[in-house]
């Protein structure tokens, strides 16, 4: 886990070391333990090392192969990379260190391009070719490692993070405009290639990237498609056995590391399983975790934490966030400095103060079980989707039984559930869509001297299709949610030098679990069914029979209530510093929900924290 960087001369001439350097020093928060440059000619490579695997000098980079002819820059892990070496051993390969980026090297020596479609985990990396004269960069199935790049008229550049680019005197920082109203409306990000800075490009997950040196062609395509996962499961317990190997390879895979672990327990069943499943498979294992807990029972799981350490074992590290620390101006700016986009809400706080404990544990990776909701059905809106499915399905006695089997898990009545139905139906969203585009664009009052509308018959035909069943709306989380989600954990580990993984954003385990059926997991009222079933013998009973979801909760409403002095203050400042594209409506909402006369609106948060980016980022508004 490190931070990259490299600059290209168009020009031809030789690179300055300072610049490369720089940007180098702009993430050394991203790899404390290291720094190299590589220049030769008109291109430079930087890189930021956090030693993970073979934490020796042998794993410097940028790292150099078959007599210099190959050069690397590389961010992540390749979990599978010791079966990849002995492959590549017995086709005549011969190694000299312990790690995962000399397997890269020689992989792509090898392979060629196709080398990714080899490799199990999560990267960013750029090599760099003399014989081909070309930069080849790639970035992971899902684009769990940060990649951006950005050219002007004499420089080609690409990134970990966008502060790389900030220090150096060609770039200005410009707003994206149609981000931004995308973000202050909706609060959606991270969802295209496209950033809030104009310009700034993010390589998507499960894209390369090839920069020709010899005339500067960029050429960006898609070596990995979600969309070609097709369904194809019909057994119920054979599918139980397949995911429960398929997790523990996942999880095998990512306890691969020469330091010290942990893993994050919020009592939630995703992270227990994790915890749980981690036990299972080696009994005698020495690792930590860490819990986020809250001193209002509301919003705390200590009930859920013990189960699983009662059934594990495990040496737990708590914290418990004190809101005036967590929610203070300096924790709000830092966590925007190290994101380097505003927030949603402030479980992005809470994140953060979690892998600050992480880093004061001295542990160095942790295994997190972010993308299970996604891919399992684990949010309350799957069960409409379920629902719909059902319904084209003309499964009506089916829908009617698993109306009442929610009511009796998650105390919905069934009467609301037909109601979120209804509001999902492809004919009402098409009036939605329809009123956008012939009536007044659906912004917020408080948003001003917007243009923008939606594209009719773009939307209608995306949210009719990914509303039509778990298996596509699973897809279009994983392209448009997921990516936010990733970005932010990455974000807030590196922050303070820790590397987290994804056990549940295993491709195999995602592919197989996309295609299953959709009451593989929803059934008889219970999220995530399968993964419930599949690891019932090993997970906590309290585990196991849990149905409310908390997830990362903050108590955000009762914050904005209890101080209103400061909230009033910052959406003042939000309107100056964004030159009216916040205007003083967001204030009357604002005053009115302390009033009880409008309900509490995360657009308040997003309000003041897209002021304070473009604020720390000096961006052109």
């Amino acid at each position: 886990m490190c931070g990259i960087s490299g600059i290209v001369a168009k020009n031809g001439n030789d690179v300055e070391t300072s610049l490369i350097q720089k940007m180098n020093d702009c993430i050394r928060h991203r790899g404390p333990d290291d720094e190299g440059v590589y220049q030769y000619k008109n291109i430079a490579l930087g890189h930021r090392r956090l030693a993970i695997i073979d934490i020796t000098r042998q794993g410097h980079q940028p790292m150099t192969y078959d007599s210099e002819n190959f050069a690397i820059v590389y961010n992540g892990e390749i979990y599978n990379y010791r079966e990849l070496k002995e492959e590549l051993s017995r086709l005549g390969y011969i190694f000299n260190t312990q790690t995962d980026t000399e397997v890269i090297l020689a992989s792509y020596q090898c392979w060629g391009e196709k080398c990714v479609e080899k490799f199990n985990g999560m990267w960013s990396f750029a090599i760099f070719s003399k014989k081909q004269n070309l930069i080849f960069c790639s970035r992971d199935r899902f684009g769990v490692k940060p990649f951006y790049h950005f050219q002007s008229d004499n420089h080609f550049y690409f990134f970990s993070e966008v502060k790389q680019i900030l220090a150096l005197p060609e770039f200005h920082s410009r707003l994206n405009y149609k981000n931004a109203i995308n973000f202050l409306k909706n609060g959606i990000l991270n969802y295209d290639e496209t950033t809030l800075f104009e310009n700034v490009f993010e390589l998507r997950g499960g894209r390369n990237l090839k920069y020709n040196l010899d005339n500067n062609n960029i050429d960006i395509y898609k070596w990995y498609d979600i969309e070609k996962i097709k369904l194809n499961y019909s057994d119920f317990e054979d599918a139980k056995v397949k995911y429960q190997k398929l997790l523990e390879k996942s999880i095998t895979y990512r306890l691969r590391a020469d330091v010290q672990m942990g893993v994050l327990l919020s009592g939630g069943l995703d992270s227990s399983s994790i915890n749980s499943y981690i036990k299972h498979i080696d009994p005698s294992i020495d690792i930590h975790t860490v819990s986020c807990r809250f001193k209002d029972k509301k919003y705390d799981e200590h009930e859920y934490i013990s189960a699983v350490l009662e059934k594990t074992g495990f040496q737990n590290y708590e914290i418990f966030p004190e809101l005036d620390e967590l929610f203070s101006e300096k924790e709000i700016e830092e966590t925007i400095y190290y994101q380097e986009q505003p927030l949603t809400g402030m479980s992005h706080l809470a994140e953060k103060d979690i892998y600050k404990r992480v880093a004061q544990c001295n542990l160095k990776v942790v295994l997190d079980g972010q993308g299970a909701d996604e891919i399992l059905a684990g949010y309350q809106i799957h069960f409409s989707i379920f629902y719909i499915n059902l319904f084209y399905r003309l499964k009506l006695g089916k829908i009617f039984s698993e109306l009442w089997k929610r009511k009796k898990h998650h105390n919905i009545h069934p009467v609301s559930s037909i109601t979120e139905v209804i509001k999902r139906l492809f004919p009402i969203q098409a009036i939605a869509f329809l009123k956008n585009i012939y009536g007044k664009p659906n912004i917020p009052l408080w948003i001003s001297k917007t243009k923008i509308k939606p594209n009719l018959l773009e939307n209608i035909f995306e949210y009719n299709r990914y509303y039509r069943g778990i298996f596509n709306f699973s897809k279009f989380e994983i392209k448009k949610h997921i990516p936010y989600l990733l970005h932010s954990a990455d974000r807030n580990s590196m922050a303070y030098s820790v590397e987290s993984r994804f056990p549940f954003m295993d491709y195999e385990l995602v592919e197989f679990t996309l295609s299953l059926p959709d009451d593989f997991k929803i059934r008889d009222g219970k999220t995530k069914y399968i993964l419930r079933e599949a690891l019932s013998k090993i997970l906590p009973e309290k585990i196991y029979n849990r149905h409310n979801k908390k997830g990362l909760d903050t108590p955000d409403e009762e914050w904005f209530k209890s101080n209103s002095e400061y909230v009033l203050k910052e959406l003042q400042e939000a309107i100056v510093i964004t030159k009216g594209l916040i205007n003083e409506n967001i204030i009357r909402d604002y005053k009115n929900f302390l009033i009880g006369k409008k309900p509490f609106d995360f657009a308040f948060f997003r309000a003041i924290t897209f002021a304070k980016w473009v604020k720390i980022f000096k961006v052109d508004v």
